[in-house]
């Protein structure tokens, strides 16, 4: 919300700035809160095993007290009417996609620079398509693009933009990973041809996933709020850990 609102009072493209902001601050603060309570829960696991479950009660409490206080709008019953099977496809979509990334961990250590590089990676590929989403919402609900892929290339320069900065902190990303790596300067090249080329191939897939859920979900009157975003970001979530894997085939 204060991003959003700095952004607002700045004169600055929200579609361009608020999510991307937003995601790559959550992606840090939910790795580092999520290591902090599996630690605790797990050193009171092995010593206060009840606590755990006094803790998450405890936790629950406020959702529980503030539902109770301010109820269910119809708002909030609409946004659960149209999220709620949404967020369950996903849910399981991105636990095949865990699964995945699992299985290939082993894999992936042998390549200390792909593990390193590939939070940044991910959260790249996110960010590009949360800026086309909002970007094609938000000229949807103006009236200056109309629902159909014809209206693709009305979106080009916005693409090129994007592209043009993603390169230049994919390659930024890349180099800082090496480095932190020990990695070789040959190593650290190819990762990044190697990435690049992933990365080229994806933009025309994210781009037509996006703009097209988008489409659909202005023609149906759902808010694009509930679908855009969620949908894209779970698909290239998927699409990451292909891209890895094609890459440490190529390395």
């Amino acid at each position: 919300m204060l991003i959003a609102g700095k952004t607002f009072e700045s004169a600055l493209d929200p579609d361009v700035i608020a999510y991307p902001f937003m995601s790559t601050l959550s992606d840090i603060l939910v790795s580092l809160i999520f290591t902090i309570i599996t630690m605790i829960l797990y050193y009171l696991q092995q010593t206060f095993p009840m606590l755990t479950i006094l803790l998450t009660i405890s936790v629950l409490i406020p959702s529980f007290t503030l539902t109770l206080k301010f109820r269910l709008s119809s708002n909030s019953i609409q946004i659960i009417k149209e999220a709620l099977p949404l967020i369950t496809v996903l849910l399981a979509i991105s636990w095949g996609t865990g699964n995945i990334l699992s299985s290939l961990l082993d894999v992936i250590k042998v390549y200390p620079i792909i593990l390193t590089v590939y939070p940044a990676f991910a959260t790249l590929m996110g960010d590009i398509g949360s800026i086309v989403g909002s970007i094609t919402t938000t000229k949807l609900y103006l009236g200056e693009l109309k629902p159909h892929m014809k209206s693709l290339t009305e979106i080009i320069p916005e693409v090129i933009g994007i592209l043009c900065v993603s390169v230049g902190v994919l390659f930024m990303s890349t180099s800082l990973a090496g480095i932190l790596t020990a990695t070789s300067f040959y190593t650290i090249f190819q990762t990044y041809v190697n990435l690049l080329t992933a990365h080229l191939i994806l933009i025309p897939i994210l781009v037509v996933i996006t703009t097209g859920i988008a489409f659909i979900t202005f023609i149906r009157g759902l808010n694009a709020d509930n679908f855009v975003i969620p949908v894209e970001t779970t698909t290239m979530d998927l699409m990451t850990v292909l891209t890895i894997l094609i890459v440490i085939s190529l390395i």
